[in-house]
């Protein structure tokens, strides 16, 4: 008979926990997290060690009670943080070879990290494409404190964290449960439990990425959003995924997805959701059939469907390395060396035959060199003078005053001609190289004019901006201006930058009419 295990999963607002036995679900767990005062896992600990909090000990305490009341007897247990407490990221490097893997992999995802490094916990899995000479890399970590902090919590409950992994890939084994599962296929996966989704990618059995979604239009208090608004969602879920769809193709050159799997339990109108996105974004979008699994079919949200698949490590296969129990630091350890003993020492006339002999060698070349050069340089300078005296000076003989006036005055109209070109040089890579960094969500620009004439400059930027929001929209058309005229790499060359009209039209996109904000920036 398999073994008992157990998945928890940390959740927004509470703590989910699934025993199983195999693929047999043995217990379920759910205990609210909203009414203890869990501490802060964003912030560092003032010591090493973490300072006991009494939301700490209150939960720790609840989850004893529950241990006892559900009679639970697994112990050890697969863990998942939620997403604000880990960072995960998916991106191609060049090959390297295993000794270099740690320190490349790092260089590469500094690029990508929030937080100080020193602070982290990760660890990471490859793939080698051979034909392309790279590699793709699944990177996950969470913040020391965070980590440790979640562990305590459940080791003093009793528990023994066998594995930490990302629960939103951990639900891939779900997909095997249902036979939904194809190793072959590069495909998506939308989770929603509202108002929140997680979208993940994984192509051809290698997760590649994952990111959370806020469905609640920003303007708007979740109290005041009906859910049965099917297009507004729609729209909103669509947009988010094109996003997503266009990084994940920007970080994997040549990747792209073949279908969309939808995961929800308690989403309403969802045949029009997944008809919606179907037409929307071109692919086709298929319910995970959660009926096809009589375990699967009884959880009632999200969080448990993760604690269920975390429970399911070890029984169910996946391509998911990544395991945070193993603790890999940013900090390079340093492995202090045992002095060697010094030998004694014994003076003897030996010893200075080598210093004696090098010395002499460089006696020798600072008194021969110099005679070796000054020998070549006074052949040069009678080769010179023979050459003055049998070229130069019957030249100079036939040219008179007025001759010799007017060519200098024609080199010197050539060179001041050479430098008036090289001082003005406009060097536009700066400029460009500022509009990428600087470019915020939802703005795209149309065209970009940069002349210079009669040695000023001038510019004049077109963009549009697309939030379903006019107020929002207004703000990052003022924000992207703001950024630019902040910018000294952008301003060198322009006295001012002004934002010099914003203006509503329509815009068509797959035969679709979207109302979309127009503005344009200029500079002298």
């Amino acid at each position: 008979m398999a073994d008992k295990r157990l998945g928890i999963y940390f959740g927004k607002e509470k703590l989910s926990i699934v025993e199983a036995q195999g693929v047999h679900i043995t217990n379920i767990v759910s205990l609210p997290l909203t009414d203890i005062s869990v501490p802060d896992r964003s912030q560092d600990a003032v010591n090493e060690e973490l300072l006991p909090d009494y939301g700490e000990i209150q939960l720790v305490a609840r989850i004893k009670a529950s241990i006892r009341d559900n009679k639970i007897q697994a112990k050890k247990t697969c863990l998942g943080l939620v997403s604000r407490d880990q960072f995960i990221r998916g991106f191609q490097m060049l090959l390297l070879s295993k000794a270099e893997m740690d320190s490349g992999v790092l260089f590469e995802v500094k690029k990508y990290i929030p937080f100080k490094t020193e602070d982290l916990i990760f660890d990471y899995q490859q793939r080698i494409d051979r034909k392309s000479l790279k590699m793709d890399i699944l990177f996950v970590a969470a913040t020391k404190n965070s980590l440790d902090t979640n562990i305590a919590t459940l080791t003093q409950a009793g528990f023994e964290i066998a594995a930490v992994e990302p629960a939103s890939f951990a639900l891939i084994r779900l997909l095997s449960l249902t036979k939904q599962l194809n190793p072959k296929l590069p495909f998506a996966l939308v989770a929603i439990d509202w108002p929140y989704a997680e979208f993940s990618i994984i192509d051809k059995n290698f997760p590649c990425f994952s990111r959370d979604i806020n469905l609640l239009p920003s303007s708007a208090a979740q109290e005041a959003v009906e859910i049965d608004e099917i297009r507004t969602l729609v729209g909103r879920l669509t947009s988010e995924i094109r996003v997503s769809l266009d990084f994940f193709r920007r970080q994997f050159l040549g990747s792209s997805i073949s279908k969309i799997l939808f995961l929800s339990k308690n989403t309403h109108t969802q045949e029009e959701l997944l008809s919606g996105l179907s037409q929307d974004l071109g692919l086709p979008v298929e319910r995970v059939e959660l009926e096809k699994n009589k375990e699967a079919n009884t959880l009632q949200d999200l969080d448990a469907f993760k604690a269920y698949a975390l429970a399911l490590k070890g029984t169910i296969k996946i391509n998911l390395s990544v395991d945070l129990t193993k603790k890999k630091a940013f900090q390079p350890i340093l492995v202090e060396e045992t002095p060697k003993e010094a030998a004694p020492f014994v003076f003897n006339f030996g010893m200075l035959k080598r210093p004696v002999s090098i010395a002499l060698i460089l006696l020798a070349l600072a008194y021969g060199w110099p005679l070796i050069e000054l020998g070549k340089a006074n052949l040069r300078l009678a080769k010179l003078r023979k050459d003055v005296e049998v070229t130069l000076l019957p030249r100079l003989k036939s040219f008179s005053p007025d001759a010799l006036k007017n060519e200098k005055e024609n080199y010197t109209a050539k060179i001041n001609i050479i430098e008036k070109l090289i001082n003005s040089r406009f060097k536009i890579t700066p400029s460009w190289n500022v509009l990428s960094a600087v470019i915020v969500k939802g703005v795209w620009l149309e065209s970009i004019n940069i002349s210079v004439k009669d040695g000023r400059q001038s510019v004049l930027l077109k963009g549009a901006v697309f939030l379903e929001n006019e107020d929002a929209e207004l703000e990052a058309a003022s924000a992207f201006h703001t950024k630019l005229k902040n910018n000294p790499d952008f301003m060198r060359g322009l006295r001012k930058l002004e934002l010099t009209s914003i203006t509503k039209n329509q815009a068509q996109v797959d035969n679709k009419k979207y109302i979309v904000a127009r503005f344009e920036i200029s500079g002298s």
